[in-house]
């Protein structure tokens, strides 16, 4: 895990290597460890690696500069940027390739040597075998540009669900690229100007991370999946494409019910056991959830006993504390049990560090807790963290998917399985009736089901908002294809996609690498991800259950009490009581601010009755109000 940069110049123009140097040091928490920088001259193929105290008189037009954590290979050896042997490849890359050492075997048996034993030279020798095809081969999360110096040609790729961040700029005379946007803001090309169809979104719709765009207008992001060409042999000439399709890539699956479950197990067991090499200590974020759960007892048996670390946001006096379900965890295997609460102080003293990690708006302050679970971790030793993320997303995790598949089952005529899972998720006749109305709505796209869910909810209402400043403003992206013929799969394949897991995965790298902590994600190996969804709906709900397959597959390996649970809270904070108590003031501050009055969003009357109405208890608007204080704090930071 690391941090990458570069800049090159289209017009061969000499390129200041200071500007490297200013990028680099933005991003020196993802890359506490080392730093390294290498300038290219592409019209004759020399090159110059150096430090930032170093004496440098070469004169290059390519210029990659690397921030290292030192995750595998700990040596000075594995360093980079690093080259092949023939010194005619370099790369600058961040992230795991978690399955290199297979890899490994297969390219020396190909006739392959190796100097280091880390997984980058891997991906350089790979390339060299395979070409663009290496990619194929990779299990892991990545970010990586390789320059090839006989071919005067760059080459790029993300990994298949964007895992690892790559940012890029395009001016006139430079093509520019970074881990994380700030870095890109060092150069004096890179203007900040807001791109106004990010901010319709978030503002409606709670939504960041649904494109190529970002919040900064000219700065794009390389997106899952896609691979990136500059030939420089002509000019300059960059072209993207997209190297993985989710439903391109659906495996072969069992026949057999039981086999299926079996097959579950042993993909998500393998992930896990990959997801485990490290030359550093590795610990877990235990929620008290089935996903962190399932996460800590796969783990469990390949950590030496007692060693492994767990860290937990435990909230004590609030209905959605869950520290007895990290103690039920504690309890059943052999942890070492890390936890934090927090209050409105705790955020107010960060949310200037926690607004710079992210460069872009949150939606929520649940980010928070994310951010200080991870310095947590940090604090007690831990590079490398396993997380539970993607689970609800690939499992149907979240309530409203119920209510598509109670769809789908009505819209096959599957009448008696219908009624079944509507009254097994029923309490009483009232909340049956409910139910089976609720129904139609899992017919509607899904941002208008959760409208029609929450039409009289204050953290749904758009009132606030002056809908005539965005009237001609479009969404940053268009409608998604359809991909699947199940209701559910489709609806789980958008919110995988676009409308959800994007953004926590840009939440949780950013809040790791914060703290100089790398955080691994076993539920999104894609070999997992495409066996799921190309399993039937009834894997993922029946009899009642979100999950359906985890519960019943691991139902040996994760205690009962947690098993059995049907709630959904994760990474929750008590933001609604942080806004009326410590918070209100700073909030007030911003609410009734002259600047924010010019800002010509907001129907500031009906803001400031929002404000005043959550103030009271009357109701809870915490959603809507913060994605006001954010988008106002990012402001302030980065625009103004």
């Amino acid at each position: 895990m690391c941090g990458i940069a570069g800049i090159v110049k289209k017009n061969k123009e000499t390129l200041n290597k200071n500007l490297l140097f200013s990028m680099s040091q933005s991003l020196s928490h993802r890359g506490p460890d080392d730093e390294k920088f290498i300038l290219f001259n592409s019209e004759n193929q020399k090159w110059h690696l150096f430090k930032r105290r170093d004496s440098v008189h070469f004169k290059g037009d390519i210029g990659f500069a690397h921030r290292r954590l030192s995750i595998i290979d700990l040596s000075d050896v594995a360093s980079q940027p690093m080259s092949d042997e023939e010194e005619s490849l370099w790369i600058i890359y961040n992230g795991e390739i978690f399955n290199y050492l297979e890899i490994k075997e297969e390219l020396k048996k190909l006739g392959h040597s190796f100097r280091t034993q880390s997984d980058t030279e891997v991906i350089i020798e790979a390339y060299k075998e395979y070409g663009k095809d290496c990619l194929n081969k990779f299990n892991g999360m990545w970010a990586f540009v390789i320059y090839d110096l006989k071919r005067n040609k760059i080459f790029g790729a993300r990994d298949r669900f964007g895992l690892k961040p790559f940012y890029y700029h395009i001016s006139s005379d430079s093509f520019s690229f970074s881990s994380e946007i700030k870095a890109l803001l060092e150069l004096p090309w890179v203007t900040k100007v807001p791109f106004l169809p990010a901010i319709k979104d978030y503002l409606f719709f709670s939504r960041v991370n649904t494109s190529k765009y970002t919040f900064f207008e000219g700065i794009h992001e390389l997106e899952a999946g896609q691979l990136f060409d500059i030939d420089l042999n002509s000019g300059f000439h960059f072209q993207t494409s997209k190297w993985w399709n989710l439903k391109e890539n659906l495996p072969p699956c069992p026949n057999d019910a039981i086999d299926k479950l079996e097959k579950f197990r042993e993909l998500l067991l393998s992930s896990v056991r990959l997801r485990l090499r490290s030359d550093v200590p590795v610990g877990t974020c235990l929620s008290g959830g089935l996903d962190s759960t399932a996460i800590v007892c796969l783990a469990y048996p390949f950590l030496k006993e007692g060693n492994q670390k767990t860290f937990s946001i435990v909230h004590p006096g609030y209905e959605f504390d869950e520290s007895h379900y990290v103690d039920e965890v504690a309890k059943n295997y052999d942890i070492v049990s890390f936890k934090i609460s927090l209050n409105g102080k705790n955020l107010l003293n960060d949310l200037e560090y926690l607004i710079t990690s992210h460069d872009e708006p949150f939606t929520s302050t649940s980010i928070y807790a994310q951010w200080k679970v991870f310095q947590l971790a940090k604090k007690n030793g831990v590079t490398v963290t396993l997380d539970g993320q993607g689970a609800d997303e690939l499992l149907a995790g979240y309530p409203y998917f119920k209510i598509v598949y109670w769809s789908e089952l009505l819209q096959r005529f599957r009448l008696k399985k219908y009624f079944a899972e509507i009254f097994l998720d029923s309490r009483s006749i009232s909340q049956f009736i409910l139910n089976s109305i609720s129904t139609i709505s899992g017919f509607l796209p899904h941002r208008k089901m959760i409208a029609l869910a929450g039409a009289k909810n204050p953290q749904y209402l758009t009132h606030w908002i002056n809908k005539n400043y965005f009237t001609d403003i479009p969404l940053p992206h268009s409608p998604i294809k359809k991909r699947f013929n199940s209701r559910l799969n489709q609806r789980l394949y958008e919110i995988f996609t676009r409308d959800g897991l994007p953004a926590l995965i840009r939440y949780a790298d950013r809040n790791s690498m914060a703290h100089g902590l790398e955080s691994r994600m076993p539920f999104l190996d894609h070999r997992l991800v495409s066996y799921v969804f190309w399993l039937s709906s009834d894997f993922k709900i029946n009899n009642g259950l979100s999950k359906y397959i985890l519960r019943t597959a691991l139902r040996k390996d994760i205690p009962k009490k947690i098993q059995e649970r049907r709630d959904k809270i994760g990474f929750e904070t008590p933001e609604a009581e942080w806004f009326r108590n410590e918070l209100k003031d700073f909030i007030a501050g911003i609410v009734y601010s002259r600047p924010l009055g010019k800002r010509g969003f907001y129907h500031l009357d009906n803001l400031k009755t929002l404000f005043e109405k959550h103030k009271k208890g009357t109701i809870d608007a915490s959603r809507p109000l913060w994605r006001v204080i954010n988008l106002e704090s990012w402001y302030r930071k980065y625009i103004d």
